[in-house]
């Protein structure tokens, strides 16, 4: 009746997308039909582009949510905007990969909300197992047969992510866009040879983008008195220049890393109790190290003078984010910057990594053990002594040994760099992987013994 009203042209996708509308809100309760499964079971959806009441929480480096964009709380970098549009238009697939900190979240979402609509922009939230995958896939066969452009987001490749490699090799042969963002290091561990077709854009944060940003924070009254000038700012936060510390910097006069130091000090000043640092202690290094941790088996192993639940609720949103059974980090680099603080001089962040082994899940166990290994903060003879003394089953064991290979892996990449740098120069992708099949020193790492 209303088309009638508006005398619109209606269209066989006009029909469709009703249809789709109507099914997508059964699923959630009924599961409609097969084909919309992977809505219903939340594994994918429409991106939420309400604005968000708490846009302070962008300014004090915790991870970019949708709502943030429609506030206007990024800036907009339109120098790689301009590059990620150039290759969603002619490669359909697009990753930003880079550090955590360098605003890849802030990127996905700007784009899709500038450039898309609302009604054919969709997100994957999980992939880590086949049943998954095959749901998606149904879904995404099925959006994509009512002819309707599309774009699927994948924000923050991880662990609950991990099998999204064969997602977009779908999104390529139906015609659907596809924008991730993904950590240097999970692009290494999750990204698979056959991929093809995509273009992979590396953002960094320049003297002169890090000025237009200043500059445009200053006219909104956002910059900080104590700020005295972009050079300063920029020279301040060092390397690598992420623009999270850049931003935090340029807004609050000080440092992420400081503030959270005044933070952690008041909370011992105010005689709170200690389990509090140590929850934090155990849950910032296991976020830092590329694992959740067990939200009720870490409390189990805490011992405390107060309710637990009061305690984790004092934590939420300003250090740590529950997600169900799970603690996770707000940020990559405020877990970095906590680990660090909180195992300065005392203790080993070996015999922390020891204590919450027990709390991650089997399935973080090699990625776990394989960035223990490689942060030099960390004592490698403390750390494999005490996985040696544990009780473990073989599929920890496995896990762990495939962490310790993982880890001599890095450490080669890491000593030969220049090596391999070259041979990308040379010859372009395939020229490190030569290298990678030729050299590299299989067995050749840390050992249990």
């Amino acid at each position: 009746m209303e088309w009638a009203q508006e005398r619109k042209s209606v269209v066989l996708s006009d029909l469709e997308e009703i249809k789709i509308k109507i099914a997508e809100s059964f699923s959630k309760e009924t599961e409609f039909q097969k084909q919309i499964k992977a809505y219903g079971h939340g594994l994918i959806g429409r991106v939420n582009w309400n604005r968000d009441e708490k846009i302070s929480d962008f300014f004090e480096g915790k991870k970019t949510r949708p709502g943030h964009i429609v506030a206007n709380a990024d800036y907009k970098r339109e120098f790689w905007l301009d590059k990620i549009d150039k290759a969603i238009s002619t490669s359909k697939i697009c990753i930003i990969k880079s550090s955590s900190g360098q605003g890849k979240s802030a990127f996905l979402y700007r784009y899709a909300y500038e450039k898309w609509s609302e009604d054919n922009t969709y997100i994957m939230r999980l992939a880590e197992t086949t049943e998954q995958i095959e749901l998606i896939r149904n879904y995404l066969q099925f959006r994509a047969s009512l002819r309707v452009p599309i774009l699927l987001l994948i924000d923050d490749i991880g662990w609950g992510t991990r099998l999204w490699s064969s997602i977009i090799q779908e999104c390529a042969a139906l015609g659907i866009r596809v924008l991730v963002t993904i950590r240097n290091e999970d692009w290494y561990r999750f990204s698979q040879e056959e991929m093809t077709g995509y273009e992979v854009i590396e953002p960094e944060l320049k003297l002169d983008e890090a000025k237009n940003i200043f500059y445009s924070f200053k006219n909104e009254n956002k910059v900080d008195e104590n700020v005295t000038s972009t050079e300063w700012a920029y020279e301040k936060i060092g390397k690598p220049e992420l623009l999270i510390e850049y931003i935090y910097l340029i807004t609050h006069g000080e440092m992420l890393e400081e503030r959270l130091r005044n933070q952690i000090k008041e909370i011992t000043r105010q005689g709170e109790d200690p389990s509090k640092i140590e929850i934090l202690r155990r849950s910032s290094l296991a976020n830092a190290l590329g694992a959740t941790v067990l939200k009720n088996k870490l409390l189990d192993d805490i011992e405390s003078t107060e309710d637990k639940q009061l305690l984790l609720q004092s934590l939420k949103d300003e250090y740590i984010e529950l997600d169900g059974e799970e603690i996770k980090g707000l940020h990559w680099v405020r877990s970095d910057h906590l680990n660090k603080i909180l195992h300065e001089d005392y203790p080993d962040m070996a015999e922390t990594a020891l204590k919450v082994f027990d709390d991650i899940k089997p399935k973080y166990i090699p990625n776990f053990v394989s960035n223990a290994l490689c942060e030099k903060s960390l004592t490698e003879t403390i750390f494999l002594k005490g996985l040696n003394d544990k009780d473990l089953q073989i599929k920890e064991i496995l896990a762990i040994l495939n962490g310790i290979f993982e880890a001599g892996e890095k450490k080669f990449f890491k000593e030969n760099e220049n090596i391999f740098d070259d041979a990308y120069a040379l010859i372009g992708s395939p020229g490190p992987e030569f290298l990678h099949l030729e050299f590299i020193e299989y067995g050749n790492g840390p050992s249990l013994e």
